[in-house]
């Protein structure tokens, strides 16, 4: 059982909670600050145990936030230094990795079909391989869909299908950690692919450039791949998943940036 040993509130008109856990893990940033690992619970679990420091609320975020198992731990903490929080999940900063993005005939991963696949792969926060296919889908493509990513029923009468670009795909990646802006849309589409053309689920780990843009610029109106884009000075989205594969990649140094200053 990971020791639980107190709580701060960070920034209460945003109700954030973070107990911090295990002095072990404690260890100094390259300016010789402290840095301790924390995890944040919900206002959910405040409004439940007004006095976190009983052994009862120390029970119930151990089982909830699944503490009793090293790996859930791992992805689940956050880092504090001084008086604010690094978010850096061990998982959040990695050099070697890959972006994906697709395009689609429309938002319902049951029903819609992936019309263009991409994947940049990078070593060392460097691009060092590209993939991208537009694909034909065994449906038209609507209009609107069109209206959005530019992709027309002509453009894929040649293309190759999904079941034969796939498996090309998933090799590109390999056992890489997949990095997209809402990356879990991506991800619904391609494992529903993967059970139904290779027989098993997509399965590797994942980062959203969204989820993290939300931390780390606070202060943006929304979160938008475009918006990030236009505030940050990088290459602009264009609903293409090759120039956005680039786009979520700049994107996504901009965040490892911010958050290596904060140490």
């Amino acid at each position: 059982f990971l020791s639980i040993y107190g709580y701060q509130t960070i920034n209460s008109s945003k109700s954030q909670f973070f107990f911090f856990l295990d002095k072990s893990r404690t260890k100094k940033s390259d300016q010789g600050k402290i840095i301790y690992p924390a995890i944040k619970v919900s206002s959910k679990v405040v409004d439940k145990f007004p006095n976190l420091n009983t052994e009862e609320a120390k029970k119930y975020i151990a089982t909830s936030y699944k503490l009793y198992n090293p790996e859930s731990y791992d992805d689940l903490i956050h880092y504090r230094i001084g008086k604010h929080i690094y978010y850096k999940q061990q998982s959040e900063i990695i050099d070697d990795y890959c972006v994906i993005d697709i395009e689609t005939t429309g938002l319902n991963e049951k029903y819609d079909q992936i019309i263009e696949i991409a994947a940049i792969r990078v070593r060392d926060n460097k691009i060092t391989d590209t993939f991208t296919s537009l694909i034909k889908p065994s449906i038209t493509i609507p209009i609107d869909s069109t209206a959005i990513n530019g992709i027309t029923n002509e453009m894929v009468k040649n293309a190759p299908t999904i079941k034969e670009i796939l498996p090309k795909f998933v090799e590109f990646i390999g056992k890489d950690t997949v990095i997209g802006h809402y990356v879990s849309f991506d991800l619904k589409f391609i494992d529903r692919y993967c059970i139904r053309e290779l027989g098993k689920s997509f399965t590797n780990k994942s980062l959203d450039t969204c989820h993290l843009s939300r931390k780390i610029f606070s202060e943006l109106k929304n979160y938008k791949l475009s918006t990030l884009c236009h505030e940050l000075n990088i290459t602009q989205s264009n609903h293409r998943a090759d120039i956005d594969c680039i786009s979520t990649k700049e994107l996504y140094d901009k965040i490892k940036e911010r958050m290596l200053k904060s140490i």
